[in-house]
């Protein structure tokens, strides 16, 4: 990192680092979860998520990634929030208790070849741990994702997966816990390109391809095509983009990063671009190689480039190399965000805690995964996990009313832009996040927020796609990847650290 960076902004990503590094241990049992989820979507089952807070977003952002998978040729997989109704949360609130919103949910919608998983970050949630003890004794296969030493569900081995995140910053929690369902996603679609896989069963067997009673680093029994496995953890290159393909993302017009800095300075030249990636498409191409005889770069979504079988031992030895890999590069990643964004996310989180300061208020939008990003986001100013300053913040993406009234009767492109119009005064701040910086509605919503006087902050991907050319954007944040998992996980990054900094602002510390 460079020693120029404001020290608040290298001080806070920095306490990112281990807990991203220490992922790679859980790798074997990410890769056994991911196997008993895709035989039980197999054999007809359905995923049900749940969590409360800020994980309760996250699990929305799980249902979209199952149910909506942007890779062509993909099938959609069933999944279902248990967040989502807030008449029955309430309802069951009321009549049984808070403890119980999930449980009783589980009851009625549940069935025993589903799937259930639990987020909390600290494994200490009531709730959580009664809709996954109410899963297990359904049948259901039950993960849960927790952080700090987790807690309760941990101690009490409450599920069938378990995926702590060490720490105790709820912000950093959530950042391990979205690689980690991201990685989820990724290999239950990788067990479902496997002819045969998921009907392997043998007499003994655990239900994950290991004989009963045996860890994966001893059993020499079940065998699994180290190929399916390489896309996972190599280096992405351009995803389904055709425009993307002949890009180096980030780069803008003045040889910096596209997205730094204040904007409205003038008009950008517009220039012709490719068709982009819709929102929350993917996934990209790799390159590289998981063992040393696999080679060249990747020319497929899913790269076949080992046909040769290798014992789950073996491949489960690769894969959690790859996921240190994989952890050491979203680490490199959100360091090039330090050393290129410092200052301007100084910037910026002085420039939002001036509006605060003054009454303003905070908007935040997005489509898909990046809906419920804008959703985590303003619930983490209205209501913080520790004991600093609330602030007004409104997602725009939650009221489904609202945004089915909209696109219906108007049109998709002004569901954020109308309701900018009818909220938005000078002096407030709109958030909008695009993985491919060129969702249409956030744009709009920007040049409402902008016409209004509002302060504009955009976050997008790749090179910034349209949202680096606008000047409606005042504050830009550009993570410069090509896999939309890799921008979304530094994208919660960007955005956490910024409402650190707007505390630290607020409180004269920065």
């Amino acid at each position: 990192m460079q020693s120029s960076v404001v020290p608040a902004v290298h001080r806070a990503f920095a306490r990112r680092v281990a807990p991203a590094e220490a992922l790679a241990g859980d790798a074997a049992q990410v890769a056994r979860a991911s196997y008993e989820m895709s035989q039980r979507f197999h054999r007809g089952g359905k995923l049900i998520v749940f969590g409360i807070g800020g994980p309760a977003t996250d699990a929305q952002h799980i249902v979209v990634e199952f149910v909506h998978p942007v890779i062509v040729g993909k099938r959609a997989l069933p999944a279902v929030s248990l967040t989502n109704d807030a008449a029955t949360l309430t309802g069951i609130a009321r009549a049984e208790g808070f403890d119980e919103v999930f449980a009783a949910q589980m009851r009625l919608l549940a069935a025993p070849q589903d799937i259930a998983i639990g987020l909390s970050v600290d494994g200490r949630c009531v709730n959580v741990r009664r809709g996954l003890e109410t899963a297990r004794h359904l049948g259901l296969l039950t993960v849960a994702l927790v952080g700090g030493d987790g807690g309760d569900i941990a101690r009490d081995g409450t599920a069938d997966h378990l995926v702590v995140a060490r720490s105790d910053d709820p912000c950093i929690v959530k950042e391990v816990h979205v690689t980690v369902y991201h990685l989820l996603w990724e290999l239950v679609h990788v067990f479902f390109e496997q002819p045969g896989l998921l009907n392997r069963r043998r007499s003994g067997d655990s239900g994950c391809g290991l004989p009963a009673g045996r860890t994966a680093e001893h059993s020499d029994r079940g065998r699994l095509p180290r190929r399916c496995l390489h896309h996972l953890f190599g280096r992405r290159g351009g995803g389904s983009d055709p425009g993307a393909a002949g890009r180096q993302p980030g780069r803008g017009r003045h040889g910096q990063w596209a997205g730094g800095g204040q904007r409205r300075a003038g008009r950008r030249g517009s220039r012709r671009r490719g068709a982009r990636t819709r929102e929350g498409g993917h996934r990209g191409r790799g390159e590289g190689s998981m063992s040393a005889r696999v080679g060249g770069a990747l020319g497929a979504l899913y790269p076949f480039l080992d046909t040769q079988a290798a014992d789950v031992g073996a491949v489960l030895a690769d894969v959690a190399r790859s996921t240190a890999d994989k952890a050491r590069e979203i680490v490199t990643l959100r360091d090039s965000l330090v050393a290129e964004h410092g200052c301007r996310l100084v910037e910026c989180a002085r420039a939002l805690a001036t509006a605060f300061q003054a009454g303003g208020k905070l908007f935040t939008f997005g489509n898909g995964g990046s809906s419920t990003d804008a959703q985590d986001l303003a619930q983490l100013f209205l209501h913080p996990p520790t004991t600093v300053r609330p602030l007004p913040a409104i997602s725009l993406t939650h009221d489904v009313a609202v945004l089915t009234a909209l696109s219906n009767d108007v049109g998709f492109e002004v569901v954020f832009a109308r309701q900018i119009a009818a909220f938005g005064h000078a002096g407030d701040v709109a958030v909008g996040l695009s993985t491919s910086g060129g969702s249409v509605n956030v744009l709009r919503a920007f040049e409402e927020a902008s016409r209004r006087g509002m302060i504009t902050v955009g976050l997008a991907g790749y090179d910034g796609g349209r949202m680096a050319e606008s000047d409606a954007v005042d504050h830009l944040f550009v993570v410069p990847s090509s896999s939309v998992h890799r921008v979304q996980e530094a994208q919660t990054t960007v955005y956490h650290v910024l409402w650190e900094l707007t505390q630290q602002a607020l409180a004269g510390e920065l």
